[in-house]
């Protein structure tokens, strides 16, 4: 833009648009857009509620250059996409047919705040600070880690300095500035939640977009990756996992162009190692009592922003600042002390803060001597606002520290209380006002962050102020019996969700066991050192949702884990166990594996007198056969299996073996007994309500359909089944009917459309790791020939790199549109806006 004002900031309904540095905030945390983005939206604000034409817009935005059209529709999607709707339920950009387009909502002007933050983003994905303040005062280590970090002799830096410093705030800041200088990239992989580590490389790897490979270790195929890449890693908390030091050292050393960034609290001590200890914030001189030299000072300032967002009409004055300035030279300059101890301006005042601080400061001048100094002021900086507490809420605050990542007020209730039995919590949903109430205190307090997610409020300890807590729980004698409630109510939360992830209701359990993976992760390590039995119960109650939720790999390594102890836990959860580690490891392609957990499930269910165990085994058994190319064997499991599956009456497991005997018979070309076995298991899995099964049933119907040129047919079979998978967040359905969709339905007419749905469905499954299964893979090569025929080879290409950038979301819609465009059922888990009409408009693609 050619006349953007110097200090000119826009508000309207909880966003923030700062002309001066072209950037967005929503309720104060910046939003991630292209520069460009910025300017368009910037405006259409400035002349709200006129009618902007195309011309107009690009001639604001690109004075000096010619563009295409397409460049201001991809900035407008994008824009509606991250701005939602108003509160009145419409989009803030409004478009006039043929007109232009027009913004809508009220906007008011602002004044420019002092401490905006410089144009910079971290990419998707990585934990953005909330508050501009969190980088006050890190200019010069940020500018030193840089000129370090890329100097063409570091290989390897770590941020060393106490748990609260601001490492790990840091090391995001450099990772933004820094993100153009690594053509591969750079990646934020957070290890805080991680304590083993033998999992360092799969959180790596996850972040990184490694694909898992039969016959190769996660960390072979990580080095594999990274050998030829030009990319920086910051490794964040890698103190609790240094043992894993040597897989860092053969990272490097295996690519030329690697270099990793980590925070830590202790030194790896490799050879390649250089180190920056990360300092307290700049404090003021001792003899300074001049209030303009005070408020120049780096954690002064960071204090007064601090106190101003608890209490807005606080101000620095030559009366108080001489007892701020006290206070941060008290807590050694270190950030979240000083922000601890700003929090209590509330209801304390400077120097009543200061006189607390000093007594308790005192006390602590003669602690552990084995604890470096810093630390020791950070332990009582914490201990101050844990003696603050009233007892009730020092128990609640230690009883907390249980929850691994964060925790909902129903989980905060059900496991620090002792008044009613686990399940029954989990049942009723019940929330104590006491606990309530105690929550909210120590959010006052800055104990805990509340976050809103999936539309549930969550809470959490920064990971320092957790570390006490724990320390606390020990202290206390309860940290046992807490860990116990904790792994029995995520248990109960477990095997409640179970029967939901196959029902109408998948969606919203999928995503509440995500929010608790951590949790669940902690459940299941508590579990595996003290009652086995209730592990196993746990692992098998949710291994869908390891599938469903693209974890598979990591359900494999648990069920392993577990299934390792020797034959302990009853035989139920056993056979259950066993029948899930061989499903799941078939999917990633680990065949042996699959094969010997399904032949144990199948022995232990003979044993055992279980015929639906039976025939689930033989059903897994029959696939693998089919997968080895053995039809034979394969149609000898499904009907065998189909024999036990009829006497036990289980409609879903003759669901299972019925389409099982379609995919071999789909396999010898003998489409129309295929078609038939597969209505007959989607008759079955609808009596039964397995609406994942259903949409597997839809999908062969869809696939059968295909290879006998059926193309309507086929069409209307995946779309049926893309409102179901896509309403359940059924990621490997939903990629299966996208596929279907683009062979079947616009390889003829929509020759474009289908190569952007294709590319969008091998991007998700490389990302989550999911394969094409054998009798699945003709229709899906028969889909991709008709298309690149369709368009020939270079245009080919080109659109189906397109289609690797869009997300799921929006690749739904677009494979539901011209049918379902009036269908608000259509929109479901994977379905956002805008629609499928937009996104072609945006893209330039028919």
């Amino acid at each position: 833009m050619s006349k953007r004002p110097e200090q000119e900031v826009y508000e309207f309904e909880g966003f923030r648009l700062d002309a001066a540095h072209t950037m967005l905030y929503r309720n104060g945390a910046e939003i991630s857009l292209p520069p460009k983005a910025v300017e368009t939206l910037l405006a259409l604000v400035q002349r709200r509620g006129e009618i902007l034409s195309k011309d107009e817009l690009m001639e604001t935005i690109w004075t000096d250059s010619i563009v295409e059209e397409s460049n201001l529709s991809q900035y407008l999607h994008l824009l509606r996409k991250v701005l939602g709707e108003t509160r009145d339920g419409k989009p803030f950009i409004e478009t006039l047919r043929r007109r232009g387009y027009r913004f809508v909502a009220d906007v008011s002007a602002a004044e420019a705040t002092a401490n905006e933050i410089p144009n910079t983003r971290l990419p998707a994905g990585w934990d953005r600070p909330q508050d501009d303040e969190l980088i006050i005062g890190r200019e010069r280590e940020a500018a030193e880690i840089i000129r370090l970090i890329t100097n063409e002799k570091t290989r390897l830096l770590t941020l060393t300095g106490v748990g609260g410093v601001g490492k790990t705030t840091l090391a995001q800041s450099i990772g933004r500035r820094l993100r153009d200088d690594f053509s591969d990239g750079v990646f934020f992989v957070e290890l805080a939640a991680v304590r083993n580590a033998e999992v360092v490389a799969s959180a790596i790897a996850s972040l990184t977009g490694v694909k898992e490979a039969t016959g190769k270790t996660i960390f072979q195929m990580l080095k594999q990756h990274l050998s030829e890449r030009s990319t920086l890693l910051i490794l964040d908390n890698f103190e609790q996992v240094i043992s894993a030091a040597p897989y860092i050292s053969e990272l490097l050393a295996n690519s030329a162009n690697l270099k990793i960034l980590i925070t830590s609290r202790v030194l790896l001590h490799l050879s390649v190692e250089r180190e920056f200890v990360v300092p307290p914030l700049e404090l003021p001189s001792a003899k300074s009592g001049d209030l303009l030299q005070i408020s120049g000072c780096e954690a002064v300032q960071l204090f007064v922003v601090r106190a101003r967002s608890i209490k807005p009409t606080f101000a620095l004055t030559d009366e108080n600042a001489g007892s701020v300035a006290a206070i941060c030279s008290r807590l050694d300059g270190l950030p979240l002390a000083i922000e601890l101890a700003a929090a209590r301006i509330k209801i304390m005042s400077p120097a009543a803060i200061l006189e607390r601080l000093e007594s308790q400061l005192l006390l602590l001048t003669g602690g552990a001597r084995d604890l470096p100094a810093r630390q020791q002021t950070m332990r009582g900086t914490v201990g101050w606002s844990y003696d603050l507490l009233q007892d009730d809420e020092k128990a609640l605050f230690r009883r907390l520290s249980v929850f691994a990542g964060s925790f909902t007020m129903e989980a905060a209730e059900a496991v620090v209380s002792e008044d009613e039995d686990l399940k029954e919590k989990v049942t009723k949903n019940s929330q104590g006002t006491a606990v309530l109430d105690g929550v909210a205190s120590l959010g006052d307090k800055s104990l805990l962050v509340a976050k809103e997610q999936n539309g549930v409020v969550r809470f959490r300890m920064l990971e320092v102020v957790r570390e006490y807590a724990l320390e606390a729980l020990e202290a206390s004698g309860e940290r046992d019996e807490m860990s116990r409630r904790h792994a029995g109510y995520f248990l109960a939360l477990g095997e409640k969700a179970e029967p939901q992830l196959q029902a109408a209701q998948s969606a919203e359990w999928l995503n509440r066991l995500e929010d608790e993976h951590d949790n669940l992760r902690a459940a299941l390590g508590w579990f595996l050192t003290n009652d086995t039995a209730l592990g196993q119960r746990l692992a098998g109650s949710i291994w869908r949702f390891w599938w469903l939720h693209g974890h598979v790999r990591e359900g494999c390594e648990q069920l392993g884990v577990f299934l390792s102890q020797a034959d302990q836990g009853d035989l139920e959860s056993r056979t259950k166990m066993l029948l899930a580690a061989g499903f799941l490891n078939r999917l990633r392609g680990a065949s042996e594996l699959a094969h010997s957990y399904s032949a144990a499930g199948r022995k232990l269910a003979n044993e055992t007198g279980d015929p639906e165990s039976g025939a689930v085994a033989l059903h897994q058994l029959g696939f693998l056969a089919l997968d080895g190319g053995d039809l034979a064997q394969a149609g000898q499991m499904f009907e065998e299996g189909l024999l036990l599956a009829k006497d036990s009456g289980n409609k879903q497991i003759l669901g299972l073996l019925l389409n099982g005997l379609g995919e071999m018979s789909r396999l010898q070309e003998d489409y129309g007994r295929a078609a038939d076995f597969y209505r007959q298991a989607l008759a079955f899995n609808r009596e039964a309500g397995d609406l994942v099964r259903q949409t597997t049933n839809l999908i062969n119907l869809g696939a059968t359909a295909l290879s006998q040129g059926e193309m309507e047919a086929a069409g209307s079979f995946y779309r049926d089944g893309l409102k179901i998978s896509s309403k359940m967040a059924d990621m490997n359905g939903t990629l299966y009917c996208l596929e279907g969709i683009a062979g079947a339905y616009w390889s003829v007419r929509k020759p474009g459309r289908a190569a952007l749905l294709l590319g969008a469905a091998e991007a998700s499954r490389e990302a989550n790791n999911l394969f094409i299964e054998t009798a699945d893979r003709e229709p899906y090569d028969r889909s991709v020939a008709l298309v690149r025929d369709s368009l020939g080879e270079t245009i080919f290409a080109d659109i189906f790199a397109k289609g690797r950038k869009l997300d799921l979301e929006e690749a739904v819609d677009l494979a539901l549109i011209d049918t379902l465009e009036a269908e608000t059922e259509g929109k479901g888990q994977f379905s956002s806006k805008p629609g499928g009409a937009e996104i072609i408009q945006t893209i330039n693609v028919e």
